[in-house]
């Protein structure tokens, strides 16, 4: 659940806060059970009527680890950094940025992101996708990410 005081962003004090709360509720809409209100919803009680599911409440602290934290930093894509964001929550693995594929002590392919152990990669162009996969991992091009699909596409691997 996401709530968000707006009793300031009503009256026009801050539309800084109101763009992020709807950015993040793009990012977590697709997540099983989510939920958003706002906190002047909650206060008149239009949500009372509302069936809703019992869920259990947890903390969630996206990229708070270093390590996660550490390869968002070095991600400038903001596709890649919103599945960073997701994937830290759904409480994958951290992946390695930027790492190469190597067959034979030769590099044959780069990443973006990659998770050895799973054979698994995004890649930045069609050549390393074709070299990755020659080598029998899960590949996904960068051009063709769609944050959900991938996050989907991961929950595979």
């Amino acid at each position: 659940m996401l709530r968000i005081e707006d009793a300031s962003i009503v009256a026009g004090e801050s539309k800084m806060e109101w763009n992020d709360f709807w950015r993040t509720v793009t990012m977590f809409q697709f997540l099983p059970d989510f939920v958003f209100l706002t906190e002047s919803g909650a206060n008149a009680r239009i949500y009372d009527q509302l069936p809703m599911t019992p869920f259990k409440v947890t903390t969630v602290t996206p990229l708070s680890q270093s390590a996660w934290q550490e390869v968002w930093e070095m991600i400038q894509d903001p596709r890649l950094r919103e599945l960073l964001t997701l994937l830290s929550i759904e409480g994958f693995k951290v992946p390695d940025a930027y790492y190469e594929i190597v067959e034979g002590g030769v590099v044959v392919a780069a990443s973006e992101l990659a998770w050895p152990e799973l054979k698994t990669a995004i890649v930045p162009c069609r050549e390393d996708y074709e070299a990755c996969t020659r080598l029998g991992w899960r590949v996904m091009e960068k051009e063709n990410l769609i944050v959900n699909h991938a996050l989907a596409w991961m929950k595979g691997a």
